[in-house]
């Protein structure tokens, strides 16, 4: 035990880890972190943090005479947990499937899931007691541990089985650049979701992004104002040819979505078949529908769909001097004067 700085405890309600051999452990004054799994030898007994899920932390209030009715929402998690704090007298955090997790103590923090596909939940709860418990335990602060934790917890969700995240893997994670925000339609209906129960204004646009030019850059500046995300969805490399001809487009689906994804007003790119948007309008119902070009709110083809679920449209005219036609040209003509094909 000498040799030992942090304990975690997690017994699944299995019975191994008996209430005598939970005060045993606490009795060396070691940092002690428990999975709440079993509550009954954890309300008399002081831990450096309780960790239930949202469903245990409710059991456990009720447990205790907490008799209000709650939902996974962060006004009712500081209030269960407040009371839970001093009752219990030690830390909580609470797991909270898809809306992410809190950190309960004098202070309240929350972080927000990173939204990606799930191939597993097995070992997620694990994956946030170990991270979040031995960044506590090195003093890290409360909301940066959240943070590191969240993303070794998406790392689990990932992968097959009770798979534990390397250090490496986190790193690369909070590191990496913003492409993950290139998103497909399973992962756009999570994100929608989520950002309706934030009570997030979205804001979705739209265009094929061939040859990403200083007009797109400002309708797209202009767009963002309207709300708090932007969600910009790009014509596949089929369906510009459709709209643009066979010679189109210039620039592949996949790099045009790296690109948009690059620029710090643009928060998620979603690529679709389709020649109109009408499709993912329905799925977003986005709070303001941005529109480039010369149209009206009576012209527009989308007008009836955005209507139907009380959005609103905004018409951004083109900045005059930039289209992708007009780069083009020019890039032909200055060919064709130095002699090339």
């Amino acid at each position: 035990i000498d040799k030992i700085d942090l304990v975690v405890i997690s017994d699944y309600r299995k019975g191994v880890v008996e209430e005598n051999i939970v005060q045993h452990l606490v009795s060396f004054g070691k940092y002690i972190a428990i999975d709440a799994k079993k509550t009954s030898p954890i309300y008399q007994t002081k831990f450096s943090l309780i960790k239930p899920n949202f469903r245990e932390a409710v059991e456990i209030g009720e447990n205790l005479s907490f008799k209000h009715k709650l939902n996974n929402e962060d006004n009712d998690i500081e209030r269960l947990g407040g009371f839970l704090y001093k009752e219990l007298g030690s830390p909580l955090l609470i797991t909270r499937n898809d809306m992410g997790a809190s950190y309960i103590s004098e202070n309240i923090y929350h972080v927000k899931n990173k939204i990606s596909k799930i191939l597993d939940v097995t070992g997620a709860g694990d994956t946030c007691l170990g991270v979040f418990s031995i960044l506590d335990y090195l003093g890290l602060q409360k909301d940066f541990a959240l943070e590191i934790m969240n993303r070794a917890a998406k790392i689990t969700i990932l992968n097959l089985g009770a798979y534990a995240p390397s250090f490496d893997e986190v790193l690369n994670d909070i590191n990496k650049v913003k492409s993950s925000c290139v998103i497909d339609e399973e992962a756009l209906e999570i994100i929608v979701d989520s950002l309706k129960k934030e009570k997030k204004s979205v804001v979705f646009t739209n265009g094929c992004f061939d040859l990403l030019h200083l007009g797109h850059l400002i309708n797209l500046e202009k767009a963002k104002e309207f709300g708090e995300i932007l969600i910009v969805g790009i014509n596949s490399d089929e369906s510009v040819k459709v709209i643009k001809g066979e010679d189109r487009p210039f620039i592949d689906e996949n790099s045009r979505a790296r690109l948009l994804i690059g620029l710090e007003v643009v928060d998620y790119v979603i690529i679709f078949n389709e020649p109109t948007p009408e499709e993912l309008i329905i799925k977003i119902k986005p709070d303001v529908y941005v529109k480039g070009g010369d149209y009206s709110n009576e012209s527009l083809p989308e007008r009836n769909i955005v209507e139907s679920f009380g959005g609103k449209i905004e018409i951004i005219p083109f900045e005059e001097g930039f289209s992708t036609s007009t780069i083009a040209n020019k890039i032909r003509n200055r060919s064709q004067t130095v002699g090339f094909n």
